[in-house]
């Protein structure tokens, strides 16, 4: 299933990325351990929400 892009950051293999949800779920990950992707490609999977759950912060 796939959603809509909430959000978008430039970001450096040092950095950390959270992402949190409103029903408070939260993931918290080294920018290095995310995939790199090419244009014709849906991207990489960082959370999996539950029903009606959706992403309210990338940060």
């Amino acid at each position: 299933d796939k959603g809509e892009v909430v959000g978008a950051k430039r970001i450096k293999p040092s950095d950390e990325v959270i992402v949190i949800t409103r029903k408070g779920k939260s993931i918290r990950l080294a920018a290095k351990n995310i995939s790199l992707i090419g244009r014709n490609t849906s991207g990489p999977r960082i959370i999996r929400l539950g029903q009606d759950d959706e992403v309210i912060a990338l940060t």
